[in-house]
């Protein structure tokens, strides 16, 4: 694979260690570790990277001439360990109260992506966090938003070219989605709108802790898997996406493979057009965070491990949402940076999601235009 070197395979071998829960150790020179630590933090999993070097599993071994350079790098990692937990218990606190809110107003609703991927993690902290998203149905939706902007004393930012509002709570963004997921094609958009719709309606969620003690509802395995990748190629086929979100998928992947029913999975993720990009992420999971799921094993083809290959190149290149390969850093000239790059992976990845690229590219354009 021409974009992968040696650092970062590295870092990659201490997510693998993360993530599958082997008992082994990863063993670094100091340069080594210097390097990967800057890599970690373009890739937003520095957290992860400190909980492993903290907890053993990624050593560093340095000359006697180095101690002071290594007693400097272990100190950062301990106030990166530092600062993500306290982002995390501010994030518990105020998930913990609009979650009490909610409850008390008897309003439907689940969490989705961040904290809820966090819950799964080994260490919930070591997993970078960004915003808090939740999903309200139809049905409440209105009566949420008046609750929250009555009782929280805040104003909610309406939006009309995307999925959500938003408003900022603790400092915190939170954005309210009235719909989960854009999808380009209509069929596929009504299809998995009424799979989340039905699991709130049944009562088939799941639910996850805060640090506070309070159970936040999230959705079940099987759907919760598919959002939470399908969430990631969009990100990876639009301005790019780093390792963090593919971490995340590899996380689910290793918690929720033993209790999945496969032919139901795969049945959902052809209704909505993803199952060859889903392949082709469970083959990259496989080969380069070690997660096994030989169940599906018999699914998978040699072309999903080269479109693995394909996938990581451009995962390891990019960074977190694209940023370590965009030329332009802001205006115009970074938009039209964006368009290109997302033009030419829908180009390249056309063949694992065909119909949903197709339909996907106008109704981009379309929230583009409009947000601009």
């Amino acid at each position: 694979m021409s974009q992968m070197n040696d650092i970062h395979s590295r870092l990659l071998e201490i997510l693998s260690i993360a993530v599958s829960g082997e008992h082994a150790q990863a063993v670094l020179s100091l340069q080594e570790m210097a390097e990967v630590q800057l890599l970690s933090r373009a890739h937003t999993v520095d957290g992860l990277l400190a909980d492993m070097v903290l907890r053993g599993q990624a050593e560093v071994k340095c000359r006697s001439d180095e101690g002071n350079r290594k007693r400097s790098l272990v100190m950062e990692l301990v106030g990166i360990e530092q600062q993500h937990r306290a982002v995390k218990s501010n994030f518990d606190v105020a998930l913990s109260e609009l979650t009490l809110l909610l409850n008390e107003g008897e309003i439907d609703f689940v969490v989705f992506k961040g904290p809820a991927v966090a819950s799964l993690y080994a260490s919930p902290w070591s997993r970078t966090m960004g915003d808090i998203d939740f999903y309200v149905p139809e049905w409440d939706y209105e009566r949420a938003l008046s609750l929250i902007q009555q009782k929280l004393k805040l104003t909610v930012e309406r939006c009309d070219a995307d999925k959500h509002d938003s408003f900022s709570y603790r400092g915190i963004r939170f954005e309210m989605h009235y719909q989960m997921e854009t999808f380009g094609a209509g069929k596929h958009q009504r299809y998995f709108s009424a799979l989340v719709d039905k699991e709130i309606k049944g009562g088939r969620l799941w639910h996850f802790y805060v640090s506070t003690g309070v159970q936040v509802p999230m959705l079940s395995p099987e759907a919760d898997l598919i959002l939470v990748f399908k969430h990631m190629f969009n990100h990876l086929i639009g301005e790019g996406v780093g390792l963090r979100q593919v971490t995340d998928v590899a996380v689910l992947i290793r918690a929720y493979a033993p209790t999945l029913n496969i032919s139901s999975l795969r049945e959902h993720l052809q209704n909505i057009g993803y199952l060859k990009a889903f392949d082709a992420m469970v083959a990259l999971v496989g080969k380069y965070y070690n997660v096994s799921w030989d169940a599906y094993g018999d699914y998978l083809s040699s072309k999903d491990f080269r479109m693995a290959d394909m996938l990581m190149a451009d995962i390891m290149k990019n960074g977190n949402f694209g940023r370590m390969d965009y030329k332009h850093r802001s205006g115009w000239k970074k938009r039209m940076e964006t368009t290109c790059r997302f033009f030419a992976n829908c180009m390249k990845y056309f063949c694992l999601a065909p119909w949903e690229i197709m339909c996907l590219v106008p109704k981009r354009v379309c929230i583009s235009l409009r947000a601009h």
